[in-house]
C-alpha cells in the first residue's frame, strides 16, 4: 500500500483526466490511492479515513462495474467477496467476467480483471459466503462499504455490521435476476451511480444520496430521489440506546430466506399427484392422450416450449376458471400435466385444478424443464 504523500509520474500519467477535475486533484487522488472501502451504503465518517479499502459481497449485476470503476479510479485496495461461480447466463450483465472464466470462482475471475485492467490497484479476493460468523471480522478492516448483494438476510447483515463497526454503507439494488428478468445495461447503471458515490465520499466532495433513496425506471428513463425518514428513536440497531449489540440470525429474522439469489424450491403438493420428466417423456412417447398446460409467462413459453403444451400463466388460472370447468364437464377424466421453469408454479397450478375445479387425474411434472433439459433433452434450452 502507498504511503506517499505525492503522486509517482506513472500515476499523473494514468489518472490524470481525473486529476483536472478540480472537486478531485493531487489531494482526492491521493485519499483514492489511500483508501479503503466496503461497499454497501452511504455515511460520513468516511471522510476522515486515511486509508480506504473496498468489499464486495455477491458479484453480479451490480459489482461488475463498480468494481471496475472504483479499480480504474485508483482505489488503493480492493476487496472482492463472493461464494458463487460463474455462468454463461451471468455474462449478459456481469461484464467484469467472461466466456472463459465460467465455472470459475467469480471473486477470483473478477481479481483476474482488475489486475488485467490495473496494477495501482491491490485486489483480494475472498470465496467464501458472508455470514454472522465472519462479517464482523472482515468489514472492520475495512472504511467503506459497497452492498451490490441481492437478498433482503445478507442486507440487514451488512447494515448491522456497518452500524456496529462505525462504517459507511453504499447500497444499490435490482429485482432477483432470476424472477423477473434484468436488462444488463440497467445493472450497470446502478453499479456506476454506486461506485460514483463512493469516489465522492473518499475525496470529500461529500454524499449525493446521504439519507436519500435514488429510484431508476429504466424504461422511461426517469430518475427520482426519495428523502428517507430520520432514525426511529425506537431502532434497535441506530438508536441512542440501541439493544442490538451484536448480530443475530438473519435467515430467521428474514422468515427463513438466506443469502442465495437462486429460487427456492417448494413443495405444496401431495406425492401422488407427482411424477418425475421420465415418466412425462413415456407418456409422450406412448401417444397417451392427456392435457399439458405449460403454466409460465408467456414471455417465457415464446423463449422456449414443448410441442402441443397450452400456455395457461399460473397468474391467470383465476380468471380462466369458465375455460378449466368446461374442460371438466367435457370429461372429468381428462389426464392432465402441468409444468412449469422449475416445479414450483406446477405445484400450486395442479392445486388449483384438483381442489377448485375437481380434476382427479391431475399431475405435477417433478423439476419442470430445468430436469427436462437435464434428463431428457439436453438441447433444451435453459434460461
Amino acid at each position: 500500500m502507498f504511503e506517499s504523500k505525492k503522486l509517482t509520474k506513472d500515476e499523473i500519467e494514468r489518472f490524470s483526466r481525473q486529476l483536472l477535475i478540480k472537486e478531485i486533484g493531487v489531494e482526492g487522488q491521493i485519499k483514492l490511492r489511500n483508501s479503503k472501502v466496503l461497499v454497501v451504503g452511504a455515511g460520513k465518517n468516511v471522510l476522515n479515513i486515511n486509508q480506504t479499502f473496498f468489499l464486495m459481497e455477491k458479484l453480479g449485476g451490480l459489482g461488475s462495474p463498480v468494481i471496475l470503476y472504483l479499480a480504474a479510479t485508483g482505489i488503493g485496495k480492493l476487496g472482492i467477496v463472493d461464494y458463487d461461480e460463474v455462468e454463461s447466463s451471468n455474462l449478459q450483465r456481469q461484464v467484469i467476467h467472461n466466456q472463459y472464466t465460467v465455472g470459475k470462482s467469480k471473486s477470483d475471475s473478477a481479481k483476474l480483471a482488475v489486475e488485467s485492467l490495473t496494477s495501482f490497484t491491490n485486489c483480494i479476493s475472498y470465496n467464501i459466503l458472508l455470514d454472522t460468523s465472519n462479517a464482523m471480522d472482515l468489514i472492520k478492516n475495512y472504511d467503506v462499504v459497497v452492498d451490490c448483494t441481492d437478498n433482503v438476510a445478507t442486507r440487514y447483515l451488512l447494515n448491522d455490521s456497518c452500524v456496529l463497526n462505525g462504517k459507511p454503507l453504499v447500497s444499490g439494488s435490482v429485482s432477483n435476476c432470476g424472477d423477473a428478468g434484468v436488462l444488463g445495461a440497467v445493472t450497470g447503471v446502478i453499479g456506476c451511480l454506486q461506485a460514483l458515490e463512493t469516489v465522492k465520499l473518499i475525496c470529500g466532495i461529500g454524499p449525493s444520496y446521504f439519507k436519500k433513496l435514488l429510484l431508476f425506471d429504466a424504461l422511461t428513463g426517469m430518475l427520482r430521489v426519495v428523502k428517507l425518514r430520520s432514525k426511529q428513536p425506537t431502532c434497535e440497531i441506530c438508536s441512542e440506546e440501541p439493544k442490538l449489540k451484536c448480530l443475530i440470525d438473519y435467515i430467521q429474522f428474514c422468515g427463513g430466506k438466506g443469502a442465495n439469489d437462486k429460487a427456492v424450491d417448494i413443495n405444496v403438493l401431495d406425492e401422488k399427484y407427482k411424477v418425475d420428466v421420465s415418466f412425462y417423456n413415456g407418456v409422450r412417447k406412448g401417444g397417451l392422450r392427456h392435457l399439458l398446460f405449460d403454466v409460465r409467462e408467456e414471455v417465457e413459453f415464446n423463449i422456449c416450449s414443448l410441442e402441443d403444451s397450452l400456455n395457461i400463466p399460473l397468474l391467470k388460472f383465476k380468471s380462466n376458471f369458465n375455460f378449466f370447468k368446461k374442460k371438466f364437464e367435457e370429461d372429468s377424466e381428462l389426464t392432465i400435466y402441468c409444468i412449469c421453469r422449475r416445479g414450483n408454479d406446477s405445484q400450486i397450478a395442479v392445486n388449483f385444478l384438483k381442489n377448485e375445479i375437481g380434476f382427479k387425474n391431475v399431475f405435477d411434472i417433478q423439476g419442470g424443464f430445468l430436469n427436462w433439459s437435464k434428463i431428457i433433452d439436453n438441447d433444451f434450452p435453459i434460461y
